[in-house]
Formats: C-alpha cells, sequence, structure tokens
C-alpha cells in the first residue's frame, strides 16, 4: 500500500483566549465545558524510515461528515494516539485513462503542498498518499480536526454574524492566503464552507486546500475548472490560470456574502450567473447595508473588482485594510466582541515566524 513519509504528530494542549468569553455569551454558550480545537503543530516533518511511515490504516473511520461526487470527509482517530482527526478520501480510480494519472499526480502534488503550511489559520495536513492502483486508486488525507462549523451557517441573511466579527475571520483568511501565497500556493476555491469557525474559542481555519495546487502554469490542462464559479474571478472563468489575485477575488464574494446574506453575483442559470461575473459591476456593500463603514466598503469593491490589477497587491495588504476596518467598527461599538479580538497584524503575527523561506524537509509520495 503506498505511503506517506509525514510523521504522525503528537497532541499539542488547547487555548482559550479569555477575549473570547463575551462571543461565547453571544451565541448563548456556557463559558466552560466547549471542547477546544486542536491547535496545528509547528514542527517541520521530517524524512523518516519506511516502515514508520503512517498509512491509511493507521486510523479508524468514525462516521462520514461531508461527501461529495469525488470525495468523502470521515471523523477519525489515530489508532496509536487516539487523536481525533479528519480524514478526507478521494476517488481517483473513477476517473478513465490519462484523466486518471492527471488526478493522481495532482493530488499527490497538491498534499505535498498542503502539508507545508503551518499557519495558526490553516488546518494542519498531518499525513496523506494513495492507496490502491487502477480503479481502485484512493488518495487520502489525515487532517487536523477542528471544532466549530464552517461559516456557510452565517451566509444567510437571518443569520448574519456582526460585522466586526465577519472582518475579523476574512482578516485572518487573508493571513492564511499571505502565507500560502509566498509559498507558491494558490488556494483556488475559497467559500464559506471552506472556512472553518469556533466562536467558543475565536478559531477561524482555512480548510481543503484539495483543489489548491503549486504555482505551476506547465501542469495546468485547458478545459479543467477547478473551484466553485460563483466564486472564481472573471479572469479564471475566462480560462487564465488562477493566481494569488483570483484567491483575493474569491475573499471579496466570501465578505460581501457574510456582511449581505447573498453572494454578490447570483442567478438559477450557470451561463447568466457567469455572464453577470464577468461584465457586471457588484453592488456596493453600503448600498445594501448603509451603516456598514466606508473604508470596508472600499475593500470589498477592490477585491470584486473585473481587473486583477485594480485588486489588492497582496493578501497580506488586505489584512491590513480590514484591520483598520475592523477598528472602524470597534469604534462604533465599544466593549463589543470585535472591539476584544486581538490584533493579528501586530509584531507577533505568525507569519513572522513562519515564512515561505523555512524549508519543506518532507514528502507525500505514492
Amino acid at each position: 500500500m503506498p505511503r506517506s513519509s509525514l510523521p504522525k504528530p503528537a497532541p499539542s494542549p488547547p487555548a482559550a483566549p479569555p477575549a473570547w468569553f463575551r462571543l461565547k455569551r453571544m451565541f448563548g454558550l456556557a463559558a466552560g465545558g466547549a471542547a477546544a480545537p486542536v491547535m496545528p503543530h509547528r514542527q517541520v516533518p521530517q524524512f523518516g524510515p519506511a516502515a514508520d511511515m503512517p498509512k491509511v490504516t493507521d486510523y479508524a473511520l468514525q462516521h462520514v461528515i461531508a461527501r461529495s461526487e469525488r470525495a468523502t470527509i470521515y471523523q477519525a482517530t489515530d489508532r496509536a494516539t487516539g487523536q481525533l482527526i479528519a480524514l478526507k478520501t478521494v476517488r481517483i480510480g473513477s476517473a478513465g485513462g490519462t484523466d486518471r494519472g492527471l488526478w493522481r499526480e495532482r493530488f499527490l502534488r497538491e498534499a505535498e503542498a498542503a502539508a507545508r503550511l503551518k499557519h495558526d489559520y490553516i488546518v494542519a495536513v498531518h499525513a496523506g498518499g494513495v492507496q490502491g492502483e487502477g480503479d481502485a486508486a484512493t488518495g487520502w488525507l489525515a487532517m487536523e480536526w477542528v471544532h466549530g462549523t464552517d461559516m456557510s451557517r452565517y451566509a444567510s441573511a437571518s443569520r448574519l454574524l456582526p460585522e466586526g466579527v465577519v472582518v475579523g475571520i476574512c482578516q485572518r483568511v487573508a493571513l492564511a492566503l499571505d502565507l500560502a501565497h509566498r509559498s507558491g500556493i494558490v488556494h483556488r476555491d475559497i467559500k464559506p464552507s471552506n472556512v472553518l469557525f469556533d466562536p467558543t474559542t475565536g478559531t477561524v481555519k482555512v480548510t481543503d486546500f484539495g483543489s489548491a495546487r503549486v504555482a505551476d502554469t506547465a501542469a495546468t490542462r485547458s478545459g479543467v475548472m477547478l473551484g466553485t464559479p460563483a466564486y472564481m474571478a472573471p479572469e479564471q472563468l475566462a480560462g487564465a490560470d488562477a493566481t494569488a489575485q483570483c484567491d483575493l477575488y474569491a475573499l471579496g464574494v466570501l465578505l460581501f456574502e457574510l456582511l449581505i446574506g447573498r453572494r454578490p453575483f447570483e442567478s438559477d442559470s450557470m451561463g447568466d450567473l457567469l455572464a453577470r461575473i464577468a461584465h457586471q459591476d457588484a453592488p456596493r456593500v453600503r448600498e445594501l447595508r448603509p451603516e456598514l463603514p466606508p473604508l470596508l466598503d472600499d475593500v470589498v469593491a477592490r477585491l470584486l473588482a473585473k481587473s486583477p490589477g485594480l485588486r489588492q497587491e497582496s493578501a497580506r495588504q488586505v489584512a491590513l485594510e480590514l484591520r483598520l476596518a475592523r477598528q472602524q467598527c470597534a469604534a462604533a461599538e465599544p466593549g463589543s466582541a470585535a472591539a476584544d479580538w486581538p490584533d493579528t497584524v501586530s509584531g507577533d503575527d505568525p507569519l513572522h515566524e513562519l515564512t515561505a523561506s523555512s524549508p519543506f524537509q518532507g514528502t507525500i509520495a505514492s
């Protein structure tokens, strides 16, 4: 059975910042008793003897969390440590001929890329590989288990979070993307269901780099669309390679949706949706919610610009702008949960510890 050379990490102690007690009360949650998330492990994966490499049978499946046409995510436990994990499997054998080889190669490449990303706001990949051959080939990833829910829960008009909290969440997503982009990785599928949030601790995690890839134009295949069309940038829908600017556009759609309760462009027809994304200007968020700060309105509008050159230069710039917007939200409501949110763009920001220059010393192989 194919195996991965990423070692199984030891569990680390959970932590819950006191500043989040107000958020607990906001959501009607008890101050204690809620399980804390497993935090990402910061050690760099090391090479090890083949006999010590983890394999998919090292994990006991408990139940299905989510399922799509090609992928399934299970709650599972590490048989050796009892640690709770999320195990994702992807059916590679269902693709035929040349496509099967493409999917296998891409899965292994993206699994290794995802394992490089060690950051407080990114779901950690512990191990992965491909098991089986031919029609039975299945890719798998063992990832840290994160308590909470994905942001699709808060993407409807009846369940919107306070704007300061929304801005703080997207600020953290921008910081996660900054690390990925400086590592040469484009997520390609930023959307509410790929952002996890635990209001009891303030934990925010970007997940599912399964649609991500190392930026490599030689590996791009014409006619292959990766991502969710409603969150894809106009240039990406037109067939251009996915870039960091495409992730920024998707972040703009995410921010708009969490503030307004719907996406900037919606249609029952896929053709009409693509035409609107390509040719129509997105509504301004202050036209729909006049109480929002002008700076926030400007940040969202620039993220949703049709031309990549009109968007912010980097995800870090977006994070800095959202920091200022969050401060405006907090100033408008002193003592709110948003005002208590710890500042993530200060000198102790985790990006100063882990940069793209840190070498990746492990691998995921078939």
